[in-house]
């Protein structure tokens, strides 16, 4: 399966695993490359907007008499430090043969969100041949992460199949989401989802980062979980291995 793209790409460095980041990408430059869509068009951008993560605190002062016996129930929340979310807006525009410069054959225009099909994110250069589907173990094996823990690969992607990309049985994991209705969020419930997906010629082994490949759906008139009109939410693993460590993606649009 060859992934039909045009695609403007950025890298984002993630410096520490806790780093919970929003981004939105914004339109196109002039700039272009030639027909070969194996290549990414240069000149996107996206601007991180926010980065945030999550800890539960919830402080209570008792006064204990020496000598007794204390029942203690704890109960806790807290940012995973296996998964990065990205929430933001997309645009893309098509064009065909161009320069460093800017200068082009033919400029086809902005297209329409039901154009842009998936926002996609890889660790690595892009080489989309041969995509086929994959797994939440395949996760646990390049990442290394426990498959017995609830934020692991396969307790992950595990909320059901779909088609992505043009590859069937793409397994994927929801994400909160509502409806939009006249420019309001509302509080019916509507699920982003990521997919994941495999190069086939590419061996899944630990550290095989650029092995797989990680596809959010685009929507129009929808509201993020935070209540703002959004068109993508994604989740991406991130490298645990060390305290501070640097997981670097690159994000493309899949435009038909």
């Amino acid at each position: 399966m060859k992934l039909n793209y045009y695609a403007g790409v950025f890298s984002l460095c993630i410096v520490s695993s806790f780093l919970f980041l929003f981004f939105i990408l914004f339109p196109l430059s002039a700039s272009s490359i030639n027909i070969n869509k194996d290549l990414p068009i240069s000149g996107a951008q996206a601007t991180v907007t926010s980065t945030s993560s999550f800890n539960q605190t919830k402080l209570i002062s008792k006064l204990l008499n020496t000598g007794n016996s204390t029942p203690l129930n704890f109960s806790s929340a807290e940012s995973t430090t296996k998964w990065a979310a990205f929430i933001g807006n997309v645009t893309g525009e098509v064009t065909i043969v161009g320069t460093p410069t800017g200068s082009r054959i033919r400029h086809f225009g902005k297209v329409p969100l039901s154009q842009i099909k998936n926002v996609i994110a890889i660790v690595g250069g892009p080489n989309f041949d041969s995509l086929t589907n994959s797994s939440g173990v395949h996760i646990n094996t390049v990442w290394n992460f426990n498959s017995t823990h609830k934020d692991s690969g396969n307790n992950t992607f595990n909320d059901g199949f779909a088609n992505i990309s043009g590859i069937g049985n793409v397994p994927y994991v929801n994400l909160t989401g509502y409806y939009q209705s006249s420019g309001s969020c509302n509080k019916s419930n509507f699920n982003f989802r990521t997919g994941i997906l495999r190069k086939s010629t590419v061996s899944i082994t630990a550290g095989a980062y650029n092995s797989l490949i990680f596809a959010s759906p685009v929507y129009s008139s929808r509201c993020g979980f935070n209540n703002k009109s959004v068109n993508f939410e994604m989740i991406v693993p991130i490298n645990t291995s060390k305290a501070k460590s640097t997981q670097t993606y690159s994000f493309y649009l899949d435009i038909d």
